[in-house]
């Protein structure tokens, strides 16, 4: 997947017409090889509980409130959920 979002990313840079903005959690494990998209990244918080999704759900409207207003800023004409 990694590699598939940086291809995407490439791909928008090659290209004047398309911009790449890309959300990624602050827990990932990758998430410091993503520092290079700069102003491209969105940072999210999710799970950082090891019963994950179950003891954090309660967040999920707010995740996903985040990403729409992140959204909001830019001009959006595709999103890829991964």
């Amino acid at each position: 997947m990694f590699s598939f979002v940086h291809g995407v990313v490439a791909a928008s840079d090659a290209g004047r017409s398309i911009e790449a903005m890309v959300s990624v959690s602050k827990e990932s494990e990758r998430f410091a090889d993503w520092s290079e998209l700069g102003d491209r990244l969105n940072e999210v918080h999710t799970f950082t509980a090891p019963i994950g999704a179950i003891a954090g759900a309660w967040c999920l409207p707010w995740l996903r409130r985040a990403l729409t207003a992140a959204f909001r800023n830019v001009s959006i004409d595709l999103v890829i959920d991964l």
